[in-house]
C-alpha cells in the first residue's frame, strides 16, 4: 500500500507538476501577451504622445501664421490708409491751389473789370461833356439863328413896311402926304 500510495502520490504530484507547469505556461503565456499589451499600451501612448506634440506644434505654428496673417492685414490696411491719406492731402493740396488760383483770377479780372469799368466811365464822362459842348454849341447856334431870323424878319417886316409905306406914298393922290 505503501507502494500505491507512493504511486498514487507520485501521479498526484506529477499531477500537480503538469497542472503547475501548465498553469506555469499560462501564467508565462498571460504574462507574455499582458507584456505584448503593456508593449502595444506604450507604443499607442508613445502614439498619442506624438500625436499630441504634432497638434501642438501644429496650433503653434496656425496660431503663429494666424497672428503674421493679422499683422500682415493690419500692416497691408495701414499702408493703404496712410496711401489714400497721402492722395487725399494731395488731392486737397491742389485743390486749395486751384481756389487760390481761380481766387487771384477773379480778383484779377474784377480788378480788370473795375479798372476797365472807370475808364469807361471816364470815356463816357468825356464824351458826355463833349456832347453836352455840341449841344450847347447848337443850341448858342440855334439861338443866334433865332436871333438873326427874327432880326432878318424884322428887318423884312421893316422893309414890307416901308415898301408898303412908299407904294402906297405913289398911289396915294399928291397932297395928301
Amino acid at each position: 500500500m505503501l507502494t500505491s500510495m507512493k504511486g498514487k502520490m507520485g501521479d498526484l504530484t506529477s499531477s500537480n507538476q503538469q497542472q503547475a507547469i501548465t498553469a506555469q505556461n499560462s501564467m508565462s503565456l498571460v504574462q507574455g501577451e499582458a507584456g505584448q499589451a503593456v508593449g502595444r499600451l506604450e507604443v499607442t501612448l508613445q502614439r498619442l504622445g506624438e500625436k499630441r506634440c504634432e497638434m501642438e506644434t501644429g496650433m503653434q505654428q496656425y496660431s503663429s501664421q494666424a497672428q503674421q496673417s493679422v499683422e500682415a492685414a493690419t500692416a497691408l490696411q495701414d499702408r493703404q490708409v496712410t496711401e489714400l491719406e497721402k492722395k487725399m492731402d494731395t488731392h486737397l493740396k491742389e485743390a486749395e491751389k486751384e481756389i487760390k488760383a481761380g481766387e487771384t483770377t477773379m480778383t484779377t479780372a474784377l480788378t480788370q473789370g473795375s479798372h476797365t469799368l472807370q475808364e469807361e466811365a471816364g470815356r463816357l464822362e468825356g464824351a458826355r461833356e463833349e456832347l453836352s459842348g455840341e449841344v450847347q454849341a447848337v443850341e448858342e447856334g440855334l439861338r443866334r439863328l433865332c436871333e438873326e431870323m427874327d432880326s432878318s424878319q424884322r428887318v423884312q417886316s421893316e422893309m414890307v413896311k416901308a415898301l408898303f409905306t412908299e407904294d402906297m406914298r405913289h398911289d396915294l393922290p399928291t397932297g395928301i402926304c
